[in-house]
């Protein structure tokens, strides 16, 4: 969380040249008890966009193998 912090409160002129990957995963299809989680998606694309916004090049994987 702290990091999530730290990275939200940066300027673009700080994340100048910053690449991020971010990945959600939410379709557990290997795991009996737990099929899909709805919010790790969602919850990744979010992170993406503001960190887009603060001049991040961004490379997002959702549900990646």
């Amino acid at each position: 969380m702290a990091t999530l912090l730290t990275i939200a409160t940066m300027t673009p002129a700080v994340a100048d040249g910053r690449v991020a990957l971010v990945v959600g995963n939410g379709d557990y299809a290997a795991a009996s008890d737990m099929t899909f989680l709805p919010n790790p998606t969602r919850d990744a694309g979010a992170i993406a966009d503001k960190l887009e916004r603060l001049g991040f090049e961004v490379i997002a994987l959702q549900d990646a193998n």
